[in-house]
């Protein structure tokens, strides 16, 4: 999706404060006007140490509640632009604690103050503050963009129905706002895209997409992206031939941009995909081969690309193209803990290096931010769905992620559906334990996840990939909080040595076998992905165990 997406960056910021630079030097004194020119000429250059300096002069000496404002943020921007998040709030905050400042100014403060805490994922906190920006009524336009912009991003953070809504009704406010710049109606088209998309509104977000591909003053690499999502929203709505036309002009764009390297052999794969799965999907399969064995001859598709992932995966579903070797071909099913780790390329790769005669790995998934299999399986059967997606293909296998909030009810009421519907298709179903929130009780809260998974696997008779367990074989007893960030990026989600120890941990649940002297990424020792690998399967091992011989009652 294009870079107009929520532009709320520090790079923004710079920009905008560049634009306001005539207006602000207008209310400053001689001094105070040539200390803002060189510290936005700085500011604008990168030199983010030296802008600070002709800051810190106008807060020291000047006597306007103005100018000490716009210094203030002008010294957070400064940090943000080094990623120094904490120390950027903390210049927005003194910004906000100016005395005399006005309610407009107290809530560009805010809103500034909100963007560090998105950045860190205090979502909660964020969106408190934006809230109290668009309850105001002596704030400015701008200022409620903005708010309702970020408002947006920090719901498309969740994931889910009710995260969706927030961000789609945040972005129609904006492109309803006839005062709203055009910039801040083209913004809120992009981002509102992802979030009609989800919510399988396809008409409306084809008109977005219409009008952000048609407008003259993105940059045209731009209006390609969004002429090639265009296409996309097409097909999921099996309007081929209308899809298969604009990626014809979408062809046509790559050439008009100049596109060289990278980004012309990224678009050029990703168009030649999409064609190929329009006629797949039109189950017209001989012309899908066609189409399909091209992407894997493209320059720059490797089997680590997702347009040659996605041709490899289709081909083999169909068998249009014979196998090397025994294949699995699995589909998975879950939340930002598949998505963000890229788990189903991990255990793809620790599948491609088995020795011969053992089994490679393909795999599809439906993976989005804060979805659980009670959302998906409610999202009905529709061939862009997860339970369409399981109808329509030939998967050996398929594999559920287990949140750590679902309850008993809901593992027991969706896992029997999943289990019935796989097995229904002549497949297998294999729950994946993600990753639990790092702040619950260590270890009883991460051993009452494992029991209920335990437990599922019971009821349904499968096989558990026990992640959670794994991971409290690397924490041990008493873990640091180091050893606990070893694994964990933030308060949830995995490193990329936590997304291999769980996909070890799957491979395993898949195959039977271990992972022991297979891949391993290229910043692991030897020693330690070894490691890794053995954690996992005596995990693995534990769990069938504790799966296929509960204790006896007495």
């Amino acid at each position: 999706m294009s870079s107009l997406c929520f532009d709320l960056s520090a790079a923004r910021a710079v920009r905008l404060i560049s634009a306001l630079t005539g207006v602000f030097c207008l209310l400053a004194a001689p001094d105070c006007a040539a200390q803002f020119e060189a510290g936005d000429a700085a500011l604008s250059q990168g030199r983010y140490s030296s802008a600070r300096e002709e800051f810190a002069k106008i807060i020291a000496t000047s006597d306007s509640t103005t100018n000490k404002f716009e210094a203030f943020l002008r010294m957070g921007t400064s940090f943000r632009g080094e990623d120094e998040v904490p120390k950027a709030r903390a210049q927005f905050e003194m910004a906000l604690h100016v005395v005399g400042i006005s309610e407009e100014q107290v809530a560009r403060a805010r809103v500034r103050i909100a963007e560090t805490h998105v950045v860190e994922m205090n979502y909660d906190v964020a969106n408190a503050l934006l809230v109290d920006v668009l309850e105001s009524k002596s704030v400015s336009l701008e200022s409620k963009v903005n708010a309702h912009l970020l408002v947006g991003k920090i719901f498309s953070n969740y994931g889910g129905v009710a995260a969706w809504i927030k961000v789609r009704d945040a972005c129609a406010e904006v492109i309803a706002l006839d005062a709203a710049s055009e910039k801040a109606r083209l913004t809120a088209h992009s981002a509102i895209v992802p979030a009609l998309l989800a919510l399988r509104e396809f008409p409306k977000a084809r008109m977005s997409l219409e009008i952000l591909a048609a407008e003259a003053s993105i940059p045209i690499e731009e209006r390609l992206g969004f002429k090639i999502e265009l296409a996309r929203t097409l097909w999921l709505e099996r309007q081929f031939s209308q899809a298969r036309s604009e990626l014809t002009q979408a062809r046509a764009m790559v050439d008009e941009a100049g596109l060289v390297g990278e980004p012309r052999q990224a678009a050029c794969a990703e168009i030649q995909l999409l064609v190929g799965l329009t006629f797949y999907d039109d189950s017209n399969f001989e012309r899908a081969k066609a189409e399909l064995i091209q992407v894997l001859s493209m320059p720059g598709q490797t089997h680590t690309q997702k347009p040659w992932r996605e041709a490899n995966l289709r081909l083999r579903l169909r068998n249009l193209i014979p196998a090397e070797e025994p294949e699995l071909k699995v589909f998975f099913i879950g939340s930002s803990h598949t998505l963000l780790g890229n788990v189903p390329l991990l255990v793809e790769q620790i599948a491609a290096s088995a020795p011969k005669g053992t089994p490679r790995i393909v795999s599809g998934d439906h993976a989005r931010m804060g979805t659980g299999m009670r959302t998906y399986w409610m999202q009905g059967d529709a061939t862009d769905t997860p339970r369409g997606k399981i109808a329509a293909e030939p998967w050996d296998a398929v594999v559920v992620e287990a949140f750590y909030r679902t309850s008993r009810e809901d593992l027991a009421e969706f896992g029997d559906a999943y289990a019935k519907l796989a097995r229904r298709q002549g497949a297998r179903l294999v729950v994946y334990e993600s990753p639990v929130l790092k702040s619950l009780p260590y270890p009883d809260g991460f051993v009452a996840f494992h029991a209920s998974n335990i437990w599922l696997g019971r009821r349904l008779g499968v096989t558990v990939a026990p992640s959670v367990l794994a991971w409290m074989k690397f924490f041990g007893d008493s873990p640091e909080e180091q050893r606990l960030r070893e694994l964990y990026k933030d308060g949830i989600h995995a490193t990329s040595k936590g997304a291999y120890l769980t996909s070890c941990c799957l491979y395993s649940a898949l195959t039977g076998l271990s992972a022991e002297g297979l891949w391993s990424p290229s910043e692991m020792s030897g020693e330690e992905a070894r490691g890794f690998q053995q954690m996992a399967w005596h995990a693995f091992v534990e769990t069938r165990e504790a799966i296929q011989n509960p204790p006896q009652s007495h």
